[in-house]
């Protein structure tokens, strides 16, 4: 069974991913170590309620989100309340631009992962 670290890192990764950061990136954003945010994301070591909160601050959520996994975000809830009025015709083309926008992010986080693992062999090479 998945414990509540375990959890936890596996939302700080996610939403790391969502916002195209590395954990370098993260941990320097957040004042914190490499080390740091990788152990949260394993869920291999507990973070300081500071270090949460620097993370939170960076990844743009709140504890809660980290916690339970919800989502408060108040352009989430905009989102969430402008549709509960739409037609179904809106709503359908508003799935579109949906699939089409998650599309584009995902391509744009293909292309990310594979020069940072590019970049990694490069240094590699050069040890």
């Amino acid at each position: 069974m998945i414990n509540l670290r375990e959890q936890m890192g596996e939302r700080i990764k996610k939403r790391r991913k969502q916002m195209y950061l590395t954990q370098d990136k993260l941990a320097e954003q957040a004042g914190l170590t490499t080390q740091t945010i990788s152990s949260a994301e394993h869920g291999t070591k507990g973070l300081r309620p500071e270090s949460l909160l620097k993370i939170c601050t960076v990844l743009e959520i709140t504890p809660n989100d980290l916690y339970l996994g919800g989502s408060s975000s108040l352009e989430m809830n905009l989102v969430i309340e402008s549709t509960e009025h739409m037609q179904l015709e809106e709503l359908r083309r508003l799935e579109s631009y949906v699939h089409h926008q998650i599309a584009i992010r995902e391509t744009k986080m293909a292309i990310k992962e594979e020069a940072e693992a590019k970049d990694s062999l490069i240094r590699e090479g050069e040890r």
